[in-house]
């Protein structure tokens, strides 16, 4: 499978992202309404890419060309999204998924009451594993240090004292 890496433009906020060519834009909605908290349903968002200059449907795969910039708007009311900055900062985090004998590193900005658990929820989705009946079990290391256990799980980033850009190692078992 052939890797791309993106530009990624959600409500104006921009990241970088990597992903495979063959991620449908529905999975990519998905996989942003869980790291970022948005409520909206992504029926009504848009995917819009700025190399191809058209919307792209929530059933096509990405399929675009390095560095493409897509552009999602989720229909949130940007009164409601500064609220929500307001109460929750946002964290550069760094995660380097291995899953089996492939390794991908992804760059993204989650909220800081965001909970490892729903990191690693976010990983099989990015990853495409949450479909399974029996969804495999991802491992998280932080600074060397094992956070596999329900109460560390559980725990936002800003209980567990995360710093900005602090690397996360996910591995998918």
């Amino acid at each position: 499978m052939t890797s791309l890496t993106l530009i990624l433009q959600v409500d104006g906020y921009e990241q970088q992202i990597q992903l495979e060519q063959s991620v449908r834009v529905n999975e990519l909605f998905d996989f942003i309404q869980s790291i970022m908290n948005i409520s909206s349903r992504t029926e009504d968002w848009t995917c819009f890419s700025s190399v191809q200059n058209r919307f792209m449907s929530r059933d096509e795969e990405i399929q675009g060309q390095q560095n493409d910039s897509l552009i999602i708007e989720t229909k949130q009311q940007s009164a409601k999204i500064d609220i929500k900055q307001e109460q929750s900062p946002q964290i550069p985090l760094s995660i380097i998924i291995e899953n089996g004998n492939s390794r991908e590193e992804i760059e993204g900005n989650y909220d800081i009451q965001t909970s490892l658990n729903e990191i690693a929820e976010s990983i099989l989705i990015h990853c495409q594993l949450n479909q399974q009946q029996n969804p495999p079990f991802v491992s998280l290391m932080i600074q060397n240090q094992a956070y596999n256990d329900v109460i560390k799980r559980s725990k936002s980033l800003a209980q567990l004292q995360i710093k900005n850009y602090t690397k996360i190692e996910a591995r998918i078992n």
